[in-house]
This record gives structure tokens, C-alpha cells and sequence, in this order.
């Protein structure tokens, strides 16, 4: 039997299906540090978010253009990030969120709704 493939089939259409689970872990990553509520009170630099919060600044920034890219956060100008209306409902106190918990768990398996 032979493996017959189609003329458009590429392999960046594997890759990127694993984008939902990349993006999930760093959606659950900043829920987790409480990026939205640090960025409440206006934009901060990646090294001031990570000198505050006791993480390595290279990966918290990798993790900020992510979900920049998503539109969860804005980098307002080079390495300084601000909320936006999405990264509004990661606040604590927001009506209907319940924190990184809500998110699932780092491997992406669904919230338990017991």
C-alpha cells in the first residue's frame, strides 16, 4: 500500500495545529503570574514585569509578543506591554473569571465544571 499524498498538503499545516496548545499554555502562563492585573494601572516594560514577578524577562517576553499577536495584550512600544479589552477579563475581580483555574491546566486539558 503506498502513501499517496496531495499536491497541497504541506507540512506547516501540521505546525501550525499545534499553535491552539502553544497558545493556551501562554494564555494560562500569564493568567497564572497575573500579568493583566500588573498592567492595570498602565504599560510596563517586560524587564519590570519580570523583575516583579521572578521570571527569567527573555521567556515573559517571548510569552508577551505571543499573545500580543493575539490582540491579549499591546506592545505599546518596544518590550512595553498594556491590557487590552481581552486581557480585561484576566483582572481579578472581573465578573465570570475565575482565574488561570478557568483556563484549564498548562497541558491544555479541559476545566473541570463539577
Amino acid at each position: 500500500m503506498s502513501l499517496q499524498t496531495s499536491s497541497t498538503a504541506t507540512p506547516w499545516q501540521l505546525l501550525g495545529m499545534t499553535n491552539g496548545l502553544i497558545i493556551h499554555q501562554a494564555l494560562y502562563s500569564a493568567a497564572k503570574l497575573g500579568i493583566a492585573d500588573l498592567l492595570k494601572e498602565g504599560p510596563q516594560s517586560s524587564s519590570d514585569l519580570a523583575r516583579n514577578l521572578n521570571v527569567n524577562e527573555s521567556a515573559l517576553y517571548r510569552i508577551l509578543r505571543l499573545l500580543a499577536s493575539q490582540s491579549v495584550f499591546e506592545e505599546k512600544s518596544p518590550r512595553t506591554f498594556a491590557n487590552t479589552e481581552l486581557s480585561h477579563f484576566l483582572c481579578t475581580g472581573v465578573p465570570g473569571y475565575d482565574g488561570p483555574t478557568g483556563l484549564g491546566t498548562p497541558d491544555g486539558s479541559a476545566p473541570y465544571w463539577g
